[in-house]
């Protein structure tokens, strides 16, 4: 989407589980300025103060981040919202500062958050460099303890399975994998002692899952007992999927779980934006591994002789 002109407006983008906006104002605008919202890791990079704060950032969040590129020039303000999809570890909405990848490096773009930890906005100083933009901390008490490569579920018929990865799990001590039927009051399932090295995969089958809608959620705890949550993944009927993929964003390979028993024995196509087959799977087991390292960067869909189909983004 490109935004034409000048003044306020909010990009109405997002992934395909969420509505994720993010606002722009612009007092200058050449030829238009565009906006893509990924739910991935815009990439590490050193922090340093050459922003509108000088004050470095001490993290960003690696779990989103919104690309805006000007077709020419522009030049305004952005604000980045914050909910309960993607941004664990928020403990004071002062922490907050608008994190910018640019020129190599992440910059202090500034801003005043408004609203609470689980849901507000935050508005950077006018700028007229563009690129990936996400919350940034100053703070150590606002970090995720460890890196999550993603905390995703799947509803079966015979109950719900949640799914996790580690990147990072420096200082990280434990997950506490919690459940609610109303996405306020969770109880504790199971708690796992994180593994030092990253790359570690979860599972979790929750057999009483799968009457009625489920929320989920990881505590992860660190060494010196700080802990923040992850986002929270909601499951039900209507979340069953024929085949789940996961890691998703992907970069070296995709696991493929095969729920829908008539699949089995068939093939299943990865297909690129142009509609092009660039691979075929054969769905020979319930688990399959594709490699995906020599896919280019950006979103595929998977075909299934079903008709049903599922998207994945290559980092």
């Amino acid at each position: 989407m490109v935004k034409e002109g000048t003044g306020p407006f909010v990009f109405p983008v997002g992934d395909a589980a969420r509505y994720q906006p993010v606002g722009v104002n612009l007092t200058a605008n050449g030829s238009g300025l565009q906006s893509l919202y990924a739910a991935a890791d815009a990439g590490t990079a050193p922090f340093t103060g050459t922003g509108a704060s000088p004050m470095p950032l001490l993290y960003y969040n690696k779990e989103e981040y919104w690309n805006l590129t000007p077709l020419t020039t522009a030049t305004g303000t952005v604000t980045i919202n914050w909910d309960n999809y993607k941004n664990p570890g928020i403990t004071a909405v002062s922490d907050l500062r608008v994190a910018h990848r640019y020129s190599g490096a992440w910059v202090n773009e500034g801003g005043t958050g408004t609203g609470t930890t689980g849901a507000g906005s935050i508005t950077s100083a006018s700028l007229s460099g563009w690129s990936p933009f996400t919350l940034g901390s100053i703070s150590t008490l606002s970090t995720l303890p460890v890196q999550l490569l993603y905390f995703t579920g799947v509803h079966k018929n015979d109950g719900n399975e949640l799914r996790w990865e580690s990147a990072d799990a420096t200082g990280a001590a434990t997950y506490t994998l919690e459940r609610s039927t109303d996405a306020i009051h969770f109880s504790t399932l199971q708690t796992f002692m994180i593994s030092a090295s990253a790359g570690k995969q979860y599972r979790y089958p929750d057999a009483l899952g799968s009457v009625g809608t489920k929320y989920y959620r990881l505590k992860i705890t660190d060494h010196d007992g700080k802990f923040s949550y992850s986002h929270i993944v909601k499951l039900s009927a209507d979340n069953f999927q024929a085949v789940t993929v996961y890691p998703n964003p992907a970069t070296a390979y995709i696991d493929l779980s095969v729920n829908k028993s008539s699949l089995l024995g068939s093939e299943a196509y990865i297909v690129d934006g142009a509609g092009r087959v660039v691979q075929v799977i054969l769905l020979r087991s319930p688990q399959v591994r594709a490699i995906t390292g020599s896919l280019a960067k950006g979103f595929y869909s998977i075909k299934f002789n079903d008709g049903s189909n599922t998207i994945f983004l290559k980092q």
